[in-house]
């Protein structure tokens, strides 16, 4: 279902030099594992001989008790549709090499040769090179018999180009050993695009001459999702590895061999793996605070580069008292220090207008003051009602026309105002606002350089949040805050009869972190209109229903086709996010109907317009 693969490791628990004792503790384990029905079980290398009977490993009688055992375990598993991959000890090349066995009903398909095994022109029967590919319900899977992870960098050949790489391993406990496992699966999968499974052998094995920890981890595409370790108890994880995910993650590669062995998939009417409402941020808090300040020093450096390369040495961007522009006037601060430029050289212009409140202009004027920055304040309304005279257009018409005037009005003045003082104009509009054509054309879509657009509303709100946190100065911490917590919103329709803000955009919109996760897996995977949904409905189960997040993606999907006219003509900005939307990695038909994409979700809301106003 949705291409994801079900997939379980164990690390099994052992009783030393005793294979039917292995093969019964195994039994007992593998229980527990196949309830979810994986469509593969790795299981560690040499589990039913282990290594600690080192000298018993050399004998013939216990290499054939081993295999005995193994042949016991295919018939007790034979109820099942897991492929099962075994390790066991076997006699080849005038020596005992470990192999991994595969079963599947019943039957012992044949046994993976090391990768470094000695092999003749033609195998036994039976016997498998490193080199056998495996399609595992269109997962195309190696297993590499080489020590673990940090010795498979040394086969990147067998690597590339593989969906999912199996790495069983029984190597003894050192000192920092698991950590260096996880490190190297997780890198290892970011360089060849795939999914590394390993099984360390094993809990319940004698403590001398070295000790054995039992571990598993899985790795996805640069990120380790799951990893267990313990010596008191067997490690098992079950997990879902997404293969539209490990596709998008391929580097190119030569062209795979035909699968020597091929199975079936496995259908599940329910997915096994973590499903993050922001999936573009860590889910450990200070590697997100970590990333947070980086994305923020990004914006501001690259900001600073545009500033040192032309020459230019004052800003000007309009302030609104809301998210966006609070965050660009910071990054515009940050970038005059990196220029050691004075603060004033950045002028915050703040332009209120019909729908502006008190408690936003104060803020959009209290912030630049408390930062030492010139400000300019400069109402718009009458200006505006000069316009709406010239074109014939009623104030009481609370249209589109009402609203854009509002946002071309104020662009005209921070553009003559850049002319006037030879200031770059600084653009404020977000990635989920470009996204959803959610800006003026000809208005606040225009700027000299945009510094927010490659950054999603949610992760502006966290950044604000998080610089609000580390300053020192209590009163901009409190001004900070306060923007934190005023609703979203352009204000460009008249307040309530309290003067609070009336338009309020996740009202019109739908909610941001939604639309952010919709955006995300979109342009980075190209997920259909059907797997957004099923991937909201796991991430958002417990705060929206299933019909507010279907009508949510049908409001993006129209958005996003609707609105490229607006982003093909974008100011310019660095690309420092992995999922934005500037013409090098992501482009739409600007005339492209969102029809196409609506028919893929079964009873999608009615079509609005699909054009959208400029």
């Amino acid at each position: 279902m949705y291409k994801l693969i079900r997939i379980a490791a164990l690390s099994g628990r052992v009783k030393p030099g005793d294979p039917s004792g292995c093969r019964k503790l195994l039994a007992q384990e593998l229980q527990t594992a196949v309830l979810h029905r994986p469509n593969l079980i790795l299981l560690p290398a040499d589990i039913l001989l282990p290594p600690s009977a080192a000298a018993l490993r050399e004998q013939d009688y216990m290499l054939e008790q081993a295999e005995q055992e193994l042949h016991r375990l295919a018939g007790e598993t034979a109820g099942l549709d897991s492929v099962l991959f075994v390790g066991l000890p076997i006699r080849w090349g005038g020596g005992v090499v470990p192999a991994m066995a595969v079963l599947h009903r019943g039957k012992v398909l044949g046994r993976v040769l090391p990768p470094d095994a000695a092999l003749p022109a033609e195998l036994p029967a039976g016997l498998l090179p490193a080199e056998t590919l495996f399609d595992i319900g269109g997962c195309k899977t190696r297993v590499l018999l080489c020590g673990g992870a940090e010795q498979a960098a040394r086969y990147g050949s067998l690597l590339a180009g593989c969906d999912c790489v199996l790495l069983p391993s029984y190597q003894p406990a050192a000192l920092g050993s698991f950590a260096r496992a996880e490190q190297t699966a997780g890198a290892l999968s970011r360089q060849f695009g795939c999914a590394i499974v390993a099984a360390n052998g094993s809990t319940g094995d004698s403590s001398h001459p070295a000790l054995f920890r039992g571990y598993v981890l899985i790795a996805e595409a640069g990120e380790v999702i799951g990893s267990q370790s313990d010596f008191d108890r067997p490690a098992g994880l079950t997990y879902d590895i997404d293969l539209e995910i490990i596709h998008k993650s391929a580097r190119p590669h030569p062209p795979l061999p035909a699968a020597g062995l091929t199975f079936a998939p496995l259908e599940h009417d329910y997915a096994l793996r973590t499903f993050s409402s922001t999936p573009y941020l860590p889910i450990h808090p200070e590697q997100e605070r970590e990333l947070l300040r980086e994305w923020f020093e990004l914006q501001a450096h690259s900001l600073a580069a545009r500033l040192n390369n032309t020459g230019i040495q004052r800003m000007v961007l309009g302030i609104s008292g809301g998210l966006d522009s609070t965050l660009a006037l910071l990054v515009c601060h940050r970038a005059a220090q990196l220029l050691r430029l004075g603060d004033e050289q950045v002028l915050a212009v703040t332009m209120p207008g019909f729908g502006t409140s008190d408690r936003t202009h104060y803020n959009a004027l209290k912030l630049p003051e408390k930062l030492g920055m010139t400000i300019l304040d400069i109402s718009i309304t009458g200006a505006v009602l000069r316009h709406f005279e010239d074109i014939g257009h009623s104030p009481a018409a609370r249209d589109i026309t009402y609203e854009n005037a509002q946002a071309r009005e104020r662009t005209q003045i921070l553009l003559d105002l850049g002319n006037k003082y030879g200031a770059i104009v600084v653009g404020t509009g977000d990635l989920t606002e470009a996204a959803l054509g959610w800006c003026t054309f000809g208005g606040d879509a225009l700027a000299g350089y945009n510094v927010n657009v490659t950054v999603p509303k949610t992760a502006i709100r966290r950044i604000v949040a998080l610089l609000a946190e580390d300053w020192g100065d209590p009163e901009l911490r409190e001004i900070l805050t306060d923007i934190l917590n005023t609703p979203i919103s352009p204000e460009l329709l008249p307040l309530d009869e309290q003067g609070e803000i009336l338009q309020k955009t996740e009202e019109i919109l739908g909610d941001y972190e939604v639309h952010d996760f919709y955006l995300y897996y979109f342009v980075k995977y190209g997920f259909s209109p059907k797997k957004l949904l099923f991937y909201a409905q796991n991430a958002f189960d417990d705060r929206f229903s299933t019909q507010q997040l279907q009508s949510w993606l049908a409001t993006f999907l129209r958005r996003v086709t609707a609105g490229q006219f607006k982003r093909s003509v974008a100011p310019e900005s660095a690309a420092i996010t992995d999922f934005g939307l500037d013409s090098a990695r992501f482009s739409l038909p600007s005339d492209m109907s969102c029809r196409v994409l609506l028919d893929q979700l079964d009873d999608s809301p009615a079509p609005e317009a699909e054009s959208q106003p400029f």
